[in-house]
């Protein structure tokens, strides 16, 4: 496919866009040491704006783009206020999702809705393939503008001789300086000379990589729109979606008979015989996964079969029944946090069965009003609850709830160091005086690099 003529005179974009992929990686490949904060912040935020500028002519102004553009802004925001490790890790794969699909809405390759379950599973297709795709424009590009293969030659033998040489300046300055030496701390990881060399080559290698990952993804924006083909939907038998339907109800209907005396008439006896954490342990994962796949049953039996009736019906059978399943993991996570306390896996474990509760709800309501579509709501929803769970202070939070299980007595004993190793939005909970001094004074002792710093660093100096 070939750009505008129009667009490839006014401006070079696809320079714009390699640009933004240098500034990127530079962020990431210099910038990084351990953490993430205001740096992830402004290369993501960059990455919003030079794709909202490339595709400023043909931008598409709609609810679900303006919806998933806001998203990717305040979970953007997020990595630069508050200071929770695991939740910048988990928050990555979301944050690449929001990025990609915003974009790719606001470029209008997604006629059919970037919130809609064809437009989701293209918009992922379609950034997972522009992740490669486009390597090697830039060096096309500058083969057609010097109108000869010698040049891009050259830029290769440039770079191939380049790189090395660079990576044993660089070691020799530092170690020529130590000023120099400090200011790159980052890259000499040993004073073994050939360590250094490799490992600087190494660094040099993935801000390349990096540059080129991001440069293709904006790139991807110039490009026209391409229509997608509706596939066609071949029904099941409904005979045979009714057979599994009703086994696995039977199955379930057995697990939940059990089950239901526990969580109504002996569930502490049942969990003193072994303790807390082995009631609570015992089978939790078991059962969000079995909540997980009746749930996916469900929808595929009523994609495919939705006309029917009984399918219906079974399907309908099935999510009360896994809600009662789901409610027994939930009981089991219950005990486990009232003796162990709160943590941020913990936290998230109760999110995600929060949202499994949801699409069963969903699942319900598709079983009584086939023609309504679930996917779009169910999909705004789970991602607006995920970024807004960012913004409770998820630290905070759970310093705040496992100091008061502690002084009401409901745990016998409190985790100080598990809390201390959290980011300093612990220490806007209730402490004494004593432990919050004690534990600003760890704080302070790994103060991060820029890159890793956030706003909820401010509390170390507070007094």
């Amino acid at each position: 496919m070939q750009m505008n003529e129009n667009r490839r005179e006014s401006l070079p974009a696809p320079w714009l866009a390699l640009g933004a992929g240098v500034a990127c990686a530079a962020l990431w490949v210099l910038g990084y040491m351990g953490g993430l904060g205001v740096g992830m912040t402004a290369s993501s935020l960059l990455i919003l704006g030079v794709g909202m500028y490339l595709c400023r002519r043909q931008i598409c102004w709609r609810a679900d783009s303006i919806l998933l553009l806001t998203l990717a802004v305040l979970l953007s925001l997020a990595y630069g206020i508050f200071g929770s490790l695991a939740m910048q890790i988990f928050n990555l794969p979301v944050l690449c999702l929001l990025l990609s699909q915003s974009l790719l809405a606001l470029a209008g390759h997604c006629p059919e809705g970037a919130l809609s379950a064809a437009g989701l599973s293209g918009g992922i297709r379609e950034a997972l393939g522009s992740l490669f795709r486009h390597w090697g424009v830039p060096f096309r590009t500058v083969k057609e503008r010097q109108g000869s293969a010698s040049a891009l030659r050259g830029l290769g033998m440039g770079l191939l001789i380049a790189v090395p040489l660079l990576a044993v300046v660089l070691f020799l300055l530092a170690w020529a300086d130590t000023v120099f030496s400090s200011l790159l701390s980052g890259l000499f990881v040993s004073e073994d000379p050939l360590s250094t060399f490799w490992n600087v080559l190494w660094r040099l290698i993935k801000l390349l990589a990096i540059a080129l990952l991001v440069f293709s993804c904006l790139y991807t924006l110039l490009l026209p729109r391409r229509e997608r083909a509706a596939k066609e939907r071949f029904p099941w038998p409904i005979t045979a979606c009714a057979m599994v339907l009703a086994l696995l109800c039977l199955a379930y209907a057995a697990f939940v008979y059990v089950q239901v005396r526990y969580l109504f008439g002996g569930a502490e006896t049942a969990a003193m015989a072994d303790g807390y954490a082995q009631y609570a342990r015992t089978g939790f994962f078991q059962l969000v996964a079995v909540a997980v796949i009746n749930l996916i049953a469900a929808q595929t039996s009523l994609i495919r079969c939705g006309e029917s009736r009984v399918v219906r019906a079974l399907s309908a059978l099935m999510s009360l029944l896994t809600a009662v399943i789901l409610a027994s993991a939930f009981w089991r996570m219950r005990l486990y946090i009232q003796a162990f306390g709160l943590s941020t896996l913990r936290l998230l474990t109760l999110w995600g069965m929060a949202m499994i509760a949801l699409l069963l709800a969903l699942t319900l309501i598709k079983c009584a009003r086939p023609g309504v579509r679930i996917c779009t709501l169910a999909y705004a929803v789970m991602l607006s609850s995920y970024v807004l769970l960012n913004y409770i202070n998820v630290d905070r939070t759970i310093a705040r709830w496992n100091l008061r299980a502690y002084e009401t007595g409901k745990q016998e004993t409190l985790d100080t160091e598990y809390l201390a190793g959290l980011s300093p939005d612990v220490l806007a909970a209730p402490w004494q005086v004593e432990q919050l001094d004690a534990i600003r004074k760890q704080q302070s002792e790994r103060r991060p690099d820029w890159f890793a710093w956030s706003l909820s660093w401010l509390r170390v100096g507070e007094k």
